[in-house]
This record gives C-alpha cells, sequence and structure tokens, in this order.
C-alpha cells in the first residue's frame, strides 16, 4: 500500500509540473505598413518548448490601442508547422487570445497579421508583452515600411537602427538581441 501510495504521489507531482510547464518566445520579426488609413502588421513569432513532454499555451496577442480610438480588423493567425488557422478567442479591442500546441523539443513558427486603423499622428505595436514570457527576447527585428509620399515620420519611441529612402519608399528597422522593452514601439506622423 505504501509503494501504491507512493507511486499516486510521484505521479500526482509530476502531473502539476507538467501543466505549470511553459513555452519560450524565442523571436519575432515584424513588419509594419504605414497608410493614410491604417498600419498593417504582419508578425512572425517563433515559440520553443524546452521540455520533453507536450505544452499546450494560451497566450495574448495585445493590439495596440488607446481605449476603443483604434479598431483592428482582419486578424488571422496561422500555425506555420501545420499551415492552419489558429481560433482565436476573447478578441476585444485590446487584444485577442489564442491557444498554440507543440511537442516536446520542437518550435513552431506563428503569422500574426491584423490591420489596425489610427488617428493619422500616431501608430505603434505593443513590445511591453514580452515581460509575461519572464525573460528577455532573444531576438527581435522591426521594419516600418511608408510608401504614401505625403506621411512623414515625425519622431519614434525607440531610435531606428536604419532609415534608408528610396525611390519614395522609407523604410526603418530595429534589430534587437536579449530584447526585455520597457516602452512600445511607436510612430508619431503627420501629412504634407
Amino acid at each position: 500500500m505504501k509503494k501504491l501510495y507512493f507511486f499516486l504521489l510521484l505521479y500526482g507531482s509530476a502531473s502539476i509540473q507538467v501543466a505549470g510547464q511553459q513555452l519560450e518566445f524565442i523571436r519575432e520579426n515584424v513588419v509594419f505598413r504605414l497608410d493614410s488609413a491604417h498600419l498593417t502588421v504582419t508578425a512572425d513569432l517563433w515559440l520553443k518548448n524546452p521540455h520533453a513532454q507536450n505544452v499546450t499555451q494560451t497566450f495574448h496577442i495585445p493590439f495596440a490601442c488607446e481605449g476603443s480610438n483604434y479598431v483592428t480588423d482582419s486578424l488571422n493567425v496561422l500555425d506555420c508547422s501545420s499551415n492552419t488557422y489558429l481560433k482565436t478567442f476573447r478578441k476585444n479591442v485590446a487584444g485577442a487570445m489564442v491557444q498554440v500546441s507543440i511537442a516536446g523539443h520542437e518550435q513552431k513558427k506563428i503569422k500574426v497579421n491584423y490591420i489596425q486603423n489610427h488617428d493619422r499622428k500616431r501608430a505603434g505595436y505593443i513590445l511591453t508583452k514580452v515581460k509575461y514570457w519572464n525573460k528577455p527576447l532573444p531576438d527581435a527585428q522591426y521594419t516600418l515600411i511608408v510608401e504614401n509620399p505625403s506621411i512623414r515620420i515625425d519622431s519614434t519611441s525607440i531610435k531606428a537602427d536604419n532609415i534608408s529612402n528610396e525611390a519614395g519608399k522609407i523604410k526603418q528597422t530595429w534589430h534587437k538581441y536579449n530584447f526585455s522593452p520597457s516602452k512600445e514601439l511607436c510612430f508619431y506622423f503627420h501629412f504634407e
């Protein structure tokens, strides 16, 4: 009976440990396209399961918003490894929830796309979501593309690593390693 109790206790503690295991957010590559009415966001997110067991985790995809001023449309989340769209739930003005399952010791690329309106002065992307993963993001790259010649970027909340202007197409890029952002990436602009 003591052996049975020991194995039940061991199994119970292992179950609790597996339930508490989390995926790791290891890379993000985001392209922003700013036009006269919208910010289109295309984000590739890489997640890793460092554990031997399969892990299913729900996480929040935040939208850059202030109250109800910004409307987000056309959200889709693609699991690139299985080429299937993940169901989003609890979608509201602040973001959406999505559930991801990854086999033990595997990685997965998730593609998030959405279109968000802006107030013709400011648009942005939530970076501080990284803190919910409890460690810095090892690799992050962000690219802002503006093809409308009447849009002028006044400033950004984080200084770009590179800015180019070729044939009227403005491109700003940021590349971060072991990134623990303390603020969001905001773009401030006006129209000429």
